[in-house]
């Protein structure tokens, strides 16, 4: 029997899953980096054809993350990256692309960092459901342990209540 370990770095080694599961890792890792107030935003990230795609659970945080200054300090980042890791699938990020290819829409170039809201990550406050509830019945049997006579009568006169409901439910 092969431990998990074992399994898991084959897997890590199969051709079908190691680019994927690198640039995972690598994606995790670059979010790590990441200051807390923007990696809260940010649910996963990919990088496909060049473009890294950032998923936020959030409408705020495509406000937050979209500004100039956010996207100097992630390119900032992906720089110091790619620095210590030279194989990083980031290197494909940071090339300029050619004039050729670079695509103009509404007077705005388009970056090779995208954002993008995900509807399905929302989180609900699910409402409480009230769920009826039926103790079952009791039969009148127990102990009658009151010290005090009003208590002890009191509990005599509950014993005969239940011992006449359960009569008549057997009726």
């Amino acid at each position: 029997m092969k431990n998990a370990k074992f399994l898991i770095n084959t897997i890590h080694e199969n051709p079908l899953y190691k680019e994927k599961l690198s640039m995972a890792n690598e994606c995790q890792q670059l979010l790590e980096l990441m200051g807390k107030a923007k990696r809260f935003y940010i649910a996963f990230c990919y990088v496909r054809e060049g473009v890294l795609t950032f998923v936020l659970t959030h409408p705020t945080g495509l406000l937050e993350l979209r500004r100039d200054s956010s996207i100097n300090d992630i390119k900032r980042l992906l720089k110091t990256f790619c620095n210590f890791n030279k194989n990083s699938v980031f290197n494909s990020i940071l090339t300029p692309k050619p004039i050729n290819e670079i695509n103009y829409t509404k007077n705005k170039k388009e970056e090779n960092i995208r954002f993008v809201v995900s509807k399905f990550l929302k989180f609900f406050n699910q409402k409480e459901q009230s769920a009826i509830f039926y103790a079952p019945a009791s039969k009148g049997e127990f102990k009658n342990l009151a010290k005090d006579e009003q208590i002890h009568q009191k509990f005599e006169e509950l014993r005969e209540i239940l011992l006449k409901k359960n009569k008549q439910a057997r009726c």
